[in-house]
């Protein structure tokens, strides 16, 4: 063997070592751009849609399924699981959920509006959803125009005979079953791969993910939330890559402790994270009958507190301390156990 190849070879196992030893036992070390978008299902569609908003200085992207606009609840359990759901008396009209969001602004409880004007926003409402209408899920297109979005940076798909579930290539119920657990579908259709592809741009094709990439994290506490999250990192980041941080919020009954590693692990987000080098984060909430959360879901109606949509919300600022601990390297990652 040529001494310059020994020397490459030496190079790369002390390196994958090193990366390992970093990983497991201190800070991961993962080189991060400062561009974070965010993606979610149902109760987690209305959270990334509530990150989006209050952190959009931080935040430049959001793909939001099966989800109503912000702070469509206004605070309100019954206006949540009527207005903003499958019994809605009236329709919930963006543009008055805008002129809301305007007023928290002007309390700097979220940050500029101004900042969406550039970002791309990626909506799917199922033809078949009978948990959250498509009509409800239409205003979230009808807030982000009146916030100055360009109909370019919108991608807004209404036309897939799907359920209340996330659209996958093979997984899941069929793709015609209205609400069943997992919540996933196998619909032909890679939900995961097509709005991954309208936040960052065109992608390398996805590939397959890799069982040792996943790890787990402990979460800042926050009600409801459970104190573990979970991470997929793919080799190239462990490696010292630079790399695109994406955070993706699981549905109601997504739990882990209720489906097991199941969303996160056959969402499809993670085949296309290997080959384009971009870490996805699942942070975890958990059922807890007592705080009036009995699935599991996101605090998207104010169970956790009334400022549950701002950057005063118990849970948002528990997942905006994750997101800061990735981008500034300080992030403890641990092997899945």
């Amino acid at each position: 063997m040529k001494k310059g190849v020994g020397k490459v070879l030496t190079r790369i196992i002390w390196l994958s070592i090193f990366t390992a030893l970093t990983l497991n036992s201190g800070h991961a070390k993962i080189r991060l751009s400062p561009r974070v978008t965010v993606s979610g299902l149902s109760s987690g569609g209305f959270m990334a849609n509530q990150m989006h908003i209050a952190y959009s200085d931080l935040i430049d992207g959001a793909a939001l399924l099966a989800s109503g606009p912000y702070f469509c609840s206004r605070a309100n359990v019954a206006l949540a699981l009527n207005e903003c759901m499958n019994r809605p008396r009236t329709i919930p009209h963006g543009e008055t959920f805008l002129q809301l969001a305007k007023k928290f602004e002007d309390l700097s409880l979220i940050d500029s509006i101004s900042n969406l004007k550039d970002d791309r926003v990626f909506i799917l409402s199922g033809k078949l959803d009978k948990t959250v209408m498509p009509k409800v899920v239409e205003e979230n297109y009808h807030f982000y125009k009146a916030a100055g979005v360009k109909d370019n940076r919108i991608k807004y798909v209404s036309n897939l005979a799907v359920g209340h579930a996330m659209p996958t290539i093979n997984f899941g119920n069929s793709c015609q079953t209205a609400t069943r657990s997992p919540w996933m579908s196998a619909c032909n259709y890679d939900a995961a791969g097509v709005f991954l592809e309208h936040l960052f741009g065109p992608l390398n094709k996805a590939t397959r993910s890799v069982q040792k990439n996943f790890f787990q994290f402990e979460q800042p506490y926050a009600p409801s939330m459970n104190d573990k999250g979970y991470a997929y990192v793919p080799a190239a980041c462990q490696r010292g890559e630079s790399c695109k941080l994406h955070v993706s919020f699981h549905g109601c009954r997504q739990t882990i402790s209720l489906i097991g590693e199941t969303y996160f692990k056959n969402a499809g987000l993670n085949e296309w994270a290997e080959s384009n080098n971009i870490v996805i984060v699942y942070p975890q909430v958990e059922v807890e009958e007592w705080l009036g959360n009995p699935r599991g879901c996101w605090d998207w109606w104010g169970y956790s507190g009334l400022n549950f949509a701002t950057k005063d919300g118990a849970q948002m600022s528990s997942v905006k301390q994750v997101i800061d601990q990735f981008l500034n390297q300080t992030i403890k990652l641990k092997e899945m156990e």
